[in-house]
């Protein structure tokens, strides 16, 4: 699938996601988001009217991603001890990979 088959609302959660991975913070400004996405300055605000609703959908991406991630975890343990267990694997797991 090419970029520009993604609609723009993801395209946009998308860069912020990989700009945050990949530089921190600091750098997600909608500006430079909607230039890495490849589209005027302006889009951003069609999706999201503040920077603060695009952190939020940020924000939401990862904790999906934490979400699914402690799911499949839990899934093969039957006693609760191996699913605290296996909770707590997942969830350094992530830290480290998304730091």
């Amino acid at each position: 699938m090419d970029d520009r088959d993604t609609p723009l609302r993801e395209r946009l959660i998308d860069v912020g996601v990989e700009l945050v991975t990949t530089e921190g913070t600091a750098s997600l400004g909608l500006r430079e988001i909607a230039r890495r996405a490849g589209v005027s300055h302006g889009a951003p605000r069609r999706y999201f009217p503040t920077h603060h609703s695009l952190l939020s959908a940020i924000a939401r991406r990862g904790f999906a991603d934490l979400g699914a991630r402690f799911s499949a975890a839990c899934a093969g343990e039957p006693s609760p001890r191996g699913q605290v267990r296996a909770l707590g694997a997942a969830y350094v797991g992530y830290a480290l990979e998304q730091r």
